[in-house]
């Protein structure tokens, strides 16, 4: 688990982690990210069952909407910074 100073961003126990920003993403940006987040943990925990396991050709190819929205956040992110208050 991870603490995280608010005003500033900086993790409580470990200042070499630090969160940006907190901006809310649009929905349709929102819900691709939420969709590659449980993509990518499935894939860890399959991974974790299996250590053998290789996934096919081309399974972690992005489409379109997921480099979109991997586009998206690049710029997104850094227009809304973390402000102290």
């Amino acid at each position: 688990m991870h603490w995280f100073d608010r005003a500033t961003g900086v993790e409580i126990d470990d200042d070499r982690i630090v969160i940006d920003s907190v901006a809310p993403l649009p929905e349709d940006i929102s819900k691709i990210m939420r969709g590659l987040d449980r993509f990518y943990r499935e894939a860890e925990h399959r991974r974790a069952e299996e250590p053998n396991w290789v996934p096919a050709e081309n399974y972690f190819h992005l489409s379109k909407d997921q480099i979109r929205a991997y586009s998206f956040i690049h710029d997104f992110y850094p227009a809304h910074p973390l402000s102290p208050q």
